[in-house]
């Protein structure tokens, strides 16, 4: 029995990957679990009800004029606000933040097309935003990889490496995979919005950890991001025969946030980006890999 590697698509609006793994000539179509999905199995979920309980407990006893018990404490911008008007803030940021921070990838992404092409794209949108200027930056440090255009190209993706790991069922996109001036290949991931969790990650403690193999993993976002740079980097490695020297997220910083960092808070220091290293979490992937696929049999 001979297997050829499948070719691996990937559809937008319902972020999944599908692939086609041919078998001595019969062809077969599997769906594959997305590496934030697979990774989102191991996260306690977020529980907004039991979160606004906690800052009630600390409010001062008021109600509105319908009798609605209504915010009075610390936290400045929910004051006066009910119980169902914080929730529907909460929603409101988690959409404007997930809005925008596609609209700066797509932005990062074409300009890295225009890199390895040499030719100006006519879709790219004139944009005077800081994180812009940072892309640009950035991008004369690191060199978007060339060699690769062809497998993006293959896989339906200019400038996402898509990976999958073969016949197990599991599939992602990458930000970036870079060329450092020494030749190295760093992997790389571009974020916005995502302030004090990340610029002190190693003095801030831990109120909740992960679940099942990854118990002794802190439930935050630089963890989070650790994680799945990660399981990327590992598919990478395993699957591409790709040797990556190391991962890092590359903070976007704009001016719809503050500036979390105080080495850059004096003025012009926005024109840089913030590059934050995170570790290889090689074992805990192996531990959710073998979890996850020992589980589904």
């Amino acid at each position: 029995m001979s297997k050829q590697r499948p070719s691996l698509e990937f559809d937008e609006p319902t972020h999944t990957y599908t692939c086609s793994v041919v078998t001595d000539g019969v062809a077969e179509v599997k769906t594959l679990i997305s590496a934030s999905a697979l990774l989102g199995l191991y996260k306690p979920e977020f529980n907004a009800e039991q979160e606004i309980n906690k800052m009630f407990d600390k409010s001062e006893l008021a109600h509105d004029l319908e009798g609605n018990q209504i915010y009075l404490g610390k936290k400045t911008e929910y004051i006066g606000m009910t119980r169902q008007q914080i929730k529907d803030v909460w929603e409101c940021n988690r959409i404007s933040k997930s809005a925008y921070g596609t609209f700066i990838h797509a932005q990062a992404e074409k300009y890295g097309e225009e890199l390895k092409s040499g030719k100006k794209s006519s879709d790219i949108q004139v944009v005077k935003r800081p994180e812009i200027n940072q892309v640009k930056k950035f991008f004369k440090e690191y060199t978007p990889v060339s060699n690769e255009r062809q497998i993006y190209a293959l896989l339906g993706k200019e400038n996402s490496q898509s990976v999958s790991d073969g016949y197990g069922g599991v599939a992602g996109t990458i930000d970036l995979l870079v060329k450092d001036k020494n030749g190295d290949l760093w992997l790389a991931d571009w974020k916005t919005n995502i302030g004090k969790d990340l610029a002190r990650q190693e003095k801030r403690s831990y109120e909740s950890m992960m679940n099942n193999v990854l118990d002794e993993v802190p439930n935050t976002k630089f963890w989070g991001y650790a994680l799945q740079m990660s399981l990327y980097r590992y598919l990478l490695e395993k699957t591409e025969g790709i040797k990556v020297k190391g991962q890092f997220i590359v903070h976007l910083i704009g001016d719809r946030e503050t500036c979390p960092y105080e080495e850059m808070t004096q003025k012009g220091q926005r024109i840089s980006y913030k590059q934050i290293s995170t570790p290889y979490m090689e074992q805990e992937i192996k531990e959710v890999l073998k979890d996850y696929f020992v589980k589904k049999q």
